[in-house]
């Protein structure tokens, strides 16, 4: 019988969420994975012109030119230190197996994005998770002294955190980096864009990646900018950081279409910065209007696009996201996770739509009355 890669055995596969949306003709309220449903008419018109030329017949810019080029001149770093990958998962997995030696220490701060478990467990390094006692607020000093005392080869976190929505000051992250120069520091700022008003503070550890080469940056077009299904996501780092991860990245791995779309999409912020703005709207609205549903604990102050939602011990959460689904709302069940005992996370969409959820989950709770 053949045997496995041994590092698989003790790996738990990342948990999907229901393909009914799919599979379904009813209306779904896809709340469960965080995607955003922007339409952009200057994305879709390249799209097709792209489809018409018929090139769709040659294999992709391996280099990825075009959108690299856009992409440093909106973030104001070189082309060298950009690397576009098939999402930022693929970043990661590649970061993971480029980095990382059976045995090395790799820590998260619970409750963290549980996708990224599965890149380190398979690549034989250990997992360790830095608990504090209140998951929904960040304690930096306590994970100051985690890292010192462990001293890891990688720290992992999603900034916004994912699923709790809390953010890290920047600047404390860059104090870490500087004086753990043996530490990998991979920031995942798939939800940066719901944080910031501005651009510059948007970027500001983005920027600094391409001087330290204990610095990963990675960022998605899966989220404020609605290309989930296109799988595009980038690296930003130190040229050296770079150079290491091309050995192992594929070198076909982006389709020329997505390189079109999130190209055209880089070059059409206006639309995506206004759309963010409605995107925060509505979840300081949501925020507001859940408080002060019965059975409701705790909703946390999110800055991702993404709001988690702790309920009372009278809710079984099981049955209240079942009730959901047959009302066509599908959110994410984080409940499973450690320290998120009756927690949910909802996917923010536009105002108009988040009312409509909260009213549905309002009628939902009625039954734990």
């Amino acid at each position: 019988m053949l045997e496995i890669n041994l590092n698989l055995k003790n790996t738990e596969p990342y948990q999907m969420v229901s393909q009914d949306f799919w599979r379904s003709s009813r209306k779904i309220i896809k709340a469960d994975w965080n995607e955003e449903f922007f339409r952009n008419e200057q994305v879709e018109a390249e799209m097709v012109k792209f489809i018409q030329s018929g090139l769709y017949n040659v294999y992709p810019d391996v280099e990825a030119y075009d959108l690299r080029k856009a992409l440093s001149g909106f973030h104001g770093v070189p082309i060298e230190n950009i690397s576009v990958f098939n999402g930022s998962d693929e970043a990661l997995d590649v970061i993971c197996r480029t980095f990382l030696n059976k045995g090395d220490k790799v820590v998260v701060r619970n409750p963290e994005y549980s996708n990224f478990y599965v890149f380190v467990q398979s690549s034989g390094a250990m997992l360790m998770k830095h608990y504090q006692d209140e998951p929904f607020v960040v304690e930096e000093s306590k994970l100051h002294d985690f890292i010192r005392n462990e001293k890891p080869k990688i720290f992992y976190t999603s900034n916004p955190n994912n699923p709790t929505g809390y953010l890290y000051d920047a600047n404390f992250l860059l104090e870490l980096v500087e004086e753990f120069t043996d530490t990998l520091f991979i920031i995942d700022e798939a939800y940066i864009h719901f944080a910031f008003d501005q651009r510059e503070a948007m970027d500001k550890l983005l920027v600094q990646s391409v001087n330290h080469n204990n610095l990963v940056v990675t960022r998605t077009f899966s989220k404020l900018f609605s290309l989930a299904g296109l799988r595009v996501g980038y690296v930003v780092s130190s040229r050296s950081n770079i150079e290491y991860l091309s050995v192992l990245k594929k070198p076909k791995n982006v389709s020329m279409i997505s390189q079109v779309a999130a190209r055209t999409a880089i070059e059409n912020w206006g639309f995506y910065d206004m759309k963010k703005r409605e995107v925060v709207q509505a979840r300081e609205e949501f925020i507001i209007s859940v408080r002060n549903l019965k059975n409701v604990e705790m909703v946390a102050n999110s800055k991702g696009n993404f709001v988690s939602i702790r309920f009372g011990k009278r809710v079984n959460v099981n049955s209240l996201i079942e009730n959901l689904r047959s009302k066509g709302l599908y959110v994410r069940n984080r409940s499973n996770i450690d320290q998120l005992e009756n927690v949910i996370r909802i996917t923010l969409l536009d105002p108009f739509t988040m009312h409509e959820v909260t009213e549905i989950i309002k009628d939902c709770l009625e039954s734990f009355s």
